[in-house]
């Protein structure tokens, strides 16, 4: 409603023009129009204000005739007018202003790859981060890992839900999540978001509205706290306590209750009250607990008999309750035995309230000081609690705070939760946050009063920085401009700013007074469009979505945000095409660089300046034994060994300082097992072209190199087995003949005893280079036989006997596991026994008195062959020395030539097999051999293969001989 004073002015103004004074008064129209605008007096109360004008100039004037010319006379409404338009906008973008400076929710939009899109300016109070600090974070570095997880399930739980086509465009979910601020700390937030849609109703984006809810938080964590604190103080009190129902039978006992007569809790829940009493208290506790129910408070004491069959006296108190509607009787009994415990009990709890950094202080019914902790003292800057004790607790408020309370204030006071300010002894005042309570005594009478106060000085000087802070982004809000409209309740456009034309090429008086569908195409995306703005209408939260629209035939991306306002809604708009059409660039790239990196047999890695991985293929992961997710964020150190780890990480910081890449070949452990890589290292540079990281492709030739090491064992023992024929074939006739002149002249000599064990030592180690000579000979040459089907049941059973006396003499055991069925073989018997007696000879010579030798033998049905193992309890070999045991004169054992194990080899690998040796965890060795069982249908006879090294097939004689 116009005033008086107004309509006078404007009256005035009018007069004057219509009598020939019209330019002279145009400026104070000018200033009318201003004030009305201020007023903010909408534009139906001035055009009704100028019709009233002009009937009262009719009646008041009727010296005045007013022609049609003169009735249209309307310069001072002109004018008037023009100042109102002038200032409009002004109000109407100061209005917006406001309003989004002081909404306290957070409004956030993310892609489907839950990046940010959009965040609105009150993200700064809420984690101290700005607007473009908080779009370049990611949603794990902004959440608490625990947030992060819940997020992503309930991501994935969604995406679930829209597999199955159920498309709801108002689905949201609600989550609980902990966000991490700037300065390292943590706020609580509750967060409401759902997916926005294009045209097609596929999922573009998700929009979401975040809102602090740390005090919530701090209120529930603070109830539970106090529901804890509450259930710990009953069941760890000194005293029992008890609860009877009306049917006069236990319904809750603490621990302490059921425990002071040395009874289980099952002992006393669902029993009836008197079952321990003494007979000749039995009849007084009865009087007492039914003065209880019938809503009496009482005390006496009784006898109670305790488990061990003594009676010990008891102070109980009753006090009336009632639960669900039903008469109970809680109960507190105390054993007097215990009353010093309860005591040092109750020194404990006091020093706990003197050594707490929490003031506390407790008045009775008078207001006055019973008792105050050193942290209360020190806070009010007084040197002693007696200096507060006795004195009026208003002493500690400010004078326009202090006010006396009654007894029956007290009986009605409620515990509460204020902030307030308290008083020094010198006369300075601070902030506080004071918890008060009324303590009642078991009657229920008031008395006296608790009081909690905590000093809060740092927390509302950081409240007063982030308050000049809020200042000082609102002031940088006030030059921002987008694209800006704003519609009633009826979405009927109230405002079209110049952007807006510019953009969608509708002039402001082509939209203004009509409504959303008079405007645009009645379309889905108008539909959707229209659905939101009357959610944010009934909801009046504010929402954020991306719209599509076709301007002059091109294609534009629109991103909007809706705010509800005092009238109806204002939508600022802006322009993210090229943004988009940069966005779906990247992704389309990123999404091609991931196949190629992820489809890559490579090992491919991005490792930053401290060791971290950036970046890592299924490859490199699969050779660590995890998925690439799994390793995203480790070091090098998680996955090398330390030595390793700093090796690499030398190379990585030499490249990062020089900005070279490097091809080289290396080798580590993983998993336990040596790999070898050729790999080729690059650095990846920013724009200013420094290395940040280094690019890293290895190519695994572990394979390669063990082929090559296998190829040139092999040239090396066929070069050995050459030359160990040739030598073993010469030196044989002319060491026969020694060996023969030996013995002639020991049986023709007449030697003393000195003599003849001289040269039974020399014959001896003849008689072992006889036996070395020929073990090469056999290792070297062999005398064709024939393979027939063997049983190696039956081979391992003709070995244990063979080795009995020897197993006796040495106190050792064997202890055999042989299948009933066993596929036979096709082998040279002797050369397979020789195998075996070798193995279990070697088990016999690195065992003690009572150990037990074990020999197994199993079917491999996927090999097809037969896995024999000979396990003994000796000292074990060395990892070091495993692949040496089967080299030539290789030997653990003095005195012996070391070729058993060579030879022994060499005929399990011309039997098509493998052998090998393995430790046992509990000590020992065990020498695993692989050999394959007869095809059937096969009958063919083997003929013997011959070394390449062996010129000449050797005589009969001279391999007998050997």
């Amino acid at each position: 409603m116009i005033e008086q004073a107004i309509r006078d002015r404007y009256f005035s103004l009018f007069r004057t023009c219509l009598a020939g004074s019209e330019e002279t008064e145009l400026s104070e129209a000018a200033e009318l129009g201003r004030d009305l605008m201020l007023a903010r007096v909408p534009l139906g109360e001035i055009a009704k204000m100028h019709e009233e004008v002009l009937l009262r100039l009719a009646n008041e004037a009727p010296e005045m005739t007013l022609p049609d010319a003169a009735r249209s006379t309307t310069a001072p409404l002109t004018q008037l007018m023009t100042a109102y338009d002038m200032e409009f906008p002004k109000w109407l973008q100061s209005h917006y202003q406001l309003i989004t400076e002081n909404i306290t929710d957070i409004i956030w939009t993310l892609d489907m790859n839950l990046r940010p899109t959009y965040v609105s300016p009150f993200i700064e109070h809420l984690i101290g981060y700005t607007v473009k600090e908080t779009m370049s974070l990611t949603l794990e570095e902004m959440l608490t890992p625990a947030s992060f997880d819940t997020v992503m399930k309930a991501f994935e739980e969604e995406l679930a839900i829209e597999k199955e086509g159920q498309k709801d465009l108002f689905r949201a979910r609600t989550l609980e999540l902990e966000v991490k601020r700037k300065d390292g700390s943590t706020v609580w937030t509750e967060t409401k978001a759902n997916f926005l849609r294009d045209q097609n109703g596929q999922l573009v984006e998700l929009l979401g509205i975040t809102r602090d809810i740390t005090e919530r938080k701090r209120a529930e964590e603070e109830l539970r706290y106090k529901t804890e604190f509450l259930d710990s103080i009953i069941n760890s009190a000194s005293v029992g306590i008890f609860v009877i129902d009306n049917n006069v039978k236990y319904v809750f006992i603490n621990p302490t209750a059921a425990n002071i007569l040395g009874y289980s809790y099952k002992d006393w829940i669902g029993k009836r009250a008197g079952g321990y009493i003494h007979p000749d208290d039995l009849k007084k506790s009865t009087s007492h607990l039914l003065k209880a129910l019938h809503g009496e408070p009482t005390n006496y004491q009784a006898r109670l008999k305790a488990a061990n069959g003594s009676y010990r006296f008891l102070d109980i108190n009753l006090a009336p309750v009632t639960r669900e509607g039903k008469p109970h009787v809680i109960g507190i009994i105390t054993d007097f035995t215990e009353r010093q415990k309860a005591e040092e009990e109750l020194r404990i709890f006091e020093k706990a309230f003197k050594t707490t950094q929490i003031g506390f202080t407790f008045s009775d019914k008078s207001r006055r000081i019973l008792y105050t902790n050193p942290a209360e003292v020190e806070m009010h800057g007084y040197d002693t609690p007696e200096e507060l004790i006795g004195k009026d607790v208003a002493i500690l408020a400010p004078p326009e705070l202090r006010r006396p309370m009654t007894v029956e204030e007290i009986k009605t006071f409620k515990r509460g939760e204020r902030e307030s300010v308290n008083v020094r002894k010198d006369g300075s005042s601070f902030p506080v946050y004071l918890r008060s309570d009324v303590v009642f005594d078991i009657k229920g009478n008031p008395l006296g009063v608790a009081m909690v106060c905590e000093d809060i000085t740092e927390r509302k000087q950081v409240e007063e920085k982030l308050r000049k802070s809020e200042e000082n982004y609102r002031k940088l809000a006030e030059s921002i401009t987008d694209i800006f409209f704003a519609m009633d309740k009826d979405l009927i456009f109230t405002y079209w700013n110049k952007a807006s034309e510019e953009m969608t090429g509708i002039k402001a008086e082509d939209a203004l007074g009509k409504s959303f569908f008079e405007i645009f195409p009645d379309g889905e995306g108008t539909k959707r469009i229209v659905a939101i703005y009357r959610k944010v209408l009934k909801t009046q939260q504010s929402q954020t979505f991306v719209n599509e629209y076709a301007v002059h035939n091109i294609n534009y991306v629109f991103e909007a945000s809706v705010y509800p306002t005092q009238d109806g809604l204002a939508v600022f708009t802006k322009n993210i095409t090229e943004r988009k059409k940069m966005e779906e660039a990247l992704r389309k790239s990123e999404e091609d660089y991931r196949l190629l990196v992820e489809s890559a047999a490579e090992a491919i890695s991005v490792i930053d300046g401290d060791g971290g991985f950036l970046l890592m293929n299924k490859s490199t992961a699969e050779l660590f034994g995890g998925k690439p997710q799994d390793f995203i964020g480790k070091t090098l150190w998680d996955v090398f060994p330390k030595e390793v780890a700093d090796e690499r990480m030398a190379v990585i910081s030499e490249i990062l300082r020089s900005g070279q890449g490097q091809i080289s070949e290396f080798s580590a452990p993983i998993q336990g097992v040596m790999h070898y890589f050729i790999s080729s290292r690059q650095p990846i540079k920013d724009r200013s072209g420094k290395a940040k990281s280094v690019l890293i492709l290895s190519t695994d030739i572990t394979e390669q190199k063990r082929m090559e090491e296998e190829l040139r064992a092999k040239e090396k023992l066929a070069t050995m087995v050459e030359i160990a024929g040739d030598v073993a074939h010469e030196i044989k006739n002319p060491f026969f003949a020694i060996s023969s002149g030996i013995q002639v002249l020991q049986h023709r000599l007449k030697l003393d005893e000195a003599q003849k064990e001289t040269f039974e030592f020399v014959f001896q180690e003849i008689m072992r280079l006889d036996r070395l000579i020929n073990q090469l000979l056999n290792f070297t040459v062999r005398l064709e036989a024939e393979r027939a089907p063997l049983q190696i049941t039956t081979l391992i059973n003709e070995v244990i006997y063979l080795k009995q006396g020897l197993l006796q003499s040495r106190g050792v055991k064997i202890r055999k596991t042989l299948p009933k069925d066993m596929p036979p073989l096709n082998a040279e018997q002797d050369r397979i026994i020789q195998v075996l007696v070798n193995l279990v000879q070697n088990a016999i010579d690195v065992s003690q008195a009572g150990d037990t030798i074990a020999i197994a033998c199993r079917i491999d049905t996927n090999k097809q062959c037969a896995v024999i193992a000979v396990k003994d309890r000796g000292p074990g070999i060395p990892e070091s020395h495993r692949e040496k045991v089967f080299d030539p004169f290789y030997s653990t054992k003095k005195g012996r030539p070391g070729i058993g194990l060579t030879i022994s080899k060499k005929i399990v690998q011309d039997h098509g097999g493998k052998i090998w040796v393995e430790p046992r965890k509990k000590g020992g060795t065990a020498f695993v051999v692989e050999l394959p069982f007869l095809r059937q249908g096969s009958g063919q006879v083997l003929r013997p293969r011959w070394p390449s090294g062996l010129r000449t097939r050797p005589r009969t004689s001279e391999v007998k001989r050997g």
